[in-house]
């Protein structure tokens, strides 16, 4: 059987040539595209004062990080070595942040040496943070909702057995360590499942964080992770995020009005 010819390109040139020149295996990136989802997610979410974080454990290719960073976005981190990366291609510590899973807890105080934002995801670690930096370093907690989203149950992070991030349940445990070290939290985190294809899982876990945000007077920021459903082939479903723009851009200007009216300022 013959098969037809196709001449793949990104942005017009041919594929082909591309490895006739550099050889094979060779890896080529569409950088107008990239772009363009990066200004899609933005457009969806004009309506509050966002900032997207780029997950770097999708890929750590050093032109990409340096493509993001000088497009506005942050990043994400989970290993010391993925923000070593991120610093190289020019991020600010203030534009990471690190939200290691299973690490030991020497990462994190060098991750408070670095300076970058730190995403704690059990209480054994808030204790010992609190213990050694009480106030004089701000973080930030994760939080495991108990919400089944994000297709296949491999990928969920948010479900009830889920190892990332402290149980919704044991949040007056995490009040009491907050109290007893007068820990300054500035952020909460929360990471509803990846691959998800309804916009409404996204609100259901943002109604979670924003009742459980009234608990912190010096918020900053609500950091909502995630993965939205692409189409791995044809007549695949993919989350439609102008639906969910259009849903939490009205939810989260809502909440935040409340917030603002009993802390005196913005999250």
């Amino acid at each position: 059987m013959l098969l037809k010819e196709v001449n793949y390109q990104i942005q017009g040139v041919e594929l082909a040539e591309i490895a006739k020149e550099f050889g094979s295996p060779v890896y080529v990136y569409d950088a107008e595209k990239i772009l363009s989802q990066f200004q899609r997610l933005k457009n969806a979410f004009s309506g509050v004062n966002l900032k997207i974080k780029y997950a770097a454990k999708a890929l750590t290719n050093q032109a990409i990080l340096k493509l993001l960073n000088n497009a506005g976005s942050g990043i994400d981190v989970v290993s010391l070595q993925e923000l070593e990366l991120g610093l190289l291609a020019g991020f600010t510590a203030k534009d990471i942040m690190f939200t290691p899973n299973c690490v030991a807890y020497e990462e994190i105080q060098a991750g408070v040496k670095k300076g970058v934002a730190i995403n704690l995801d059990n209480l054994p670690f808030l204790e010992k943070f609190g213990k050694e930096f009480g106030s004089s370093v701000p973080c930030c907690i994760r939080i495991n909702p108990h919400i089944d989203a994000g297709g296949n149950v491999k990928i969920m992070t948010g479900h009830k057995e889920s190892k990332f991030g402290i149980s919704i349940e044991q949040f007056p445990e995490i009040l009491d360590i907050v109290s007893k070290y007068n820990l300054d939290i500035i952020g909460l985190h929360i990471h509803s499942g990846s691959d998800f294809k309804s916009a409404d899982a996204f609100v259901k876990a943002a109604d979670i964080l924003f009742d459980l945000s009234n608990n912190f007077k010096n918020l900053r920021f609500l950091d909502f992770g995630s993965g939205f459903k692409v189409a791995y082939k044809e007549g695949d479903y993919t989350t439609d995020i102008a639906e969910l723009g259009e849903k939490n851009v009205f939810f989260i200007s809502t909440i935040l009005q409340k917030i603002w009216q009993r802390f005196g300022a913005m999250v």
